[in-house]
């Protein structure tokens, strides 16, 4: 899955956001989401700086119910 810019549309596709399938929350139905970002903690011995890290990892939840779809969960089943 690629995110695209504000106009709706991928550089050098003409297609117009009538002819894209809308994505709804699967708890309320609201087609609007906001983009949240969850924090990894990598440990000194992955890190390529040796030493512990947190890492901003950006998904999207529901704007009115705050649910996060199954598509956008870093972490399955959570």
């Amino acid at each position: 899955m690629s995110i695209v810019g504000a106009s709706g549309r991928p550089p050098g596709l003409n297609i117009s956001p009538e002819d894209m399938k809308d994505i709804a929350c699967e708890d309320c139905g609201s087609k609007y989401f906001r983009q949240v970002n969850a924090f990894k903690r990598i440990s000194a011995l992955q890190s390529p700086t040796g030493k512990e890290q947190i890492v901003p990892v950006p998904t999207f939840r529901c704007d009115d119910c705050g649910y996060i779809n199954e598509e956008f969960r870093i972490i399955k089943g959570k």
